[in-house]
């Protein structure tokens, strides 16, 4: 058993799982595509909307990012502009959490993938990732472990960071707040449960989301749920709020891109909320035996340059149990309770890896789907709303909205 955390509530979640018809596991989409090969070694008023600058590069950033979260409403996440400003304490707590982690990230291992981001990206379709995988840039993948606990960025052969994970998380409420979520959740039934094709283990989605609707809603459990969906709202506070800091500090670009969407959403459709602001859906995903593991695959309906948070917890020994392998990049990485990893995981194929020794791996997953970030970038309209030649400077403009999505990222200015 690790030494990491050992709540007397894990217990209690171990007990409520099915331990004796588990044999293997997956993770975290919604709208993932398991791949099957085997493991390698609309509103009344629409805002104005440039589409030749969807993005919104050519325009002046916000005063500020750091919107109050309203405990128990499920209008929580982005502020609208009805809503009353944050407190001074909840502008203090935030300023310190991301003071924290841009402090912390002056103390980085810096490692260098040889595969290209953009190679991925430009087999996408702009705002979703790629239906097919592609291979290891080499015979295995390189692991990175825990080591001393400091954060470890990956950029790509042309400088681009492309995934993080964070420092060794040592403050056990993080991992606590996981561990009670999964408790909560198992009041519900699971979006999708055990015998799923992705693996056997349950999975809990609150959403807010678009799919093949031209507007935006929540999903089916928040909407009959919302006393639960509040109640997580609360209990996961601490974790959103380390996440939201990590995300601003390291990626700060593309956190103002998420924190748009989710306040644009919000503030032109009545009744949605941000499950996890900035992202606007998160899962708890919720293992037995072998933890929650995954088959390859990818996670196509996320937003293509984008990013994923995996925040994995429980208690387990993270040298051995539930690597995150993710192949087109090239690396392995361990993860421990309460750590989050940032990764594109609409563009590469990845997988985690069996609980071998006992103890109990879950994980929470925040994500928002790319037909979000298409409905905000169009005025809050869907494709077939356009006019007949904004429909045709659309639809010609798929590479340069990928390009324009690199743009987010961090560069390394050495490459």
């Amino acid at each position: 058993m690790s030494s990491y955390h050992s709540p007397s509530s894990m217990l209690k979640l171990f007990e409520a799982i099915h331990l004796d018809d588990l044999t293997t596991d997956f993770v975290p989409d919604d709208h993932a595509v398991p791949l099957i090969s085997r493991r390698a070694a609309r509103p009344a008023s629409s805002p104005a909307v440039d589409v030749a600058d969807p993005f919104h590069l050519l325009k002046a950033p916000e005063a500020s990012t750091t919107q109050p979260v309203r405990r128990g409403s499920r209008n929580r996440g982005p502020a609208t502009a009805t809503s009353s400003k944050p407190t001074g304490r909840q502008s203090r707590s935030a300023g310190r959490a991301e003071a924290y982690h841009r402090k912390r990230s002056d103390n980085i291992r810096t490692l260098h993938a040889s595969t290209s981001m953009a190679d991925r990206a430009l087999k996408s379709r702009g705002y979703t990732g790629p239906l097919a995988g592609g291979s290891m840039p080499g015979d295995e993948l390189f692991e990175v472990e825990i080591g001393d606990g400091l954060a470890v960025s990956v950029y790509d052969s042309h400088g681009y960071k492309t995934a993080h994970r964070a420092n060794l998380c040592k403050d056990l409420a993080i991992n606590d707040a996981c561990v009670a979520a999964a408790q909560l959740v198992q009041a519900l039934n699971p979006t999708f449960d055990e015998n799923q094709e992705r693996g056997a283990f349950k999975t809990y989605y609150f959403s807010l989301h678009r799919g093949s609707v031209k507007v935006p809603r929540m999903s089916k459990d928040v909407v009959k749920n919302p006393e639960l969906y509040d109640r997580l709202a609360t209990v996961l506070e601490p974790v959103r709020k380390q996440v939201e800091a990590i995300f601003k500090a390291e990626f700060p670009l593309l956190y103002e891109r998420y924190a748009h969407a989710a306040r644009t959403v919000v503030g032109n459709v009545a009744g949605t909320s941000a499950a996890f602001f900035p992202f606007a859906s998160y899962c708890i995903n919720v293992g037995g035996r072998r933890g929650v593991s995954t088959e390859e695959h990818i996670d196509v309906q996320n937003l293509g340059p984008g990013l994923c948070v995996v925040v994995p917890w429980g208690d387990f020994d993270p040298s051995i149990d539930c690597k995150l392998h993710v192949k087109e990049l090239g690396f392995t990485f361990q993860l421990a309770p309460g750590t989050p990893i940032f990764f594109p995981s609409a563009l590469y194929t990845h997988y985690n890896s069996k609980l071998i020794s006992m103890g109990v791996r879950g994980s929470l997953v925040a994500w928002t789907g790319g037909s979000i970030f298409q409905y905000v970038d169009l005025g809050c309209r869907a494709v077939n709303e356009l006019g007949r030649e904004e429909k045709a400077e659309y639809l010609k403009g798929l590479k340069s909205r990928i390009l324009k999505g690199f743009g987010l990222f961090p560069r390394n200015p050495a490459v």
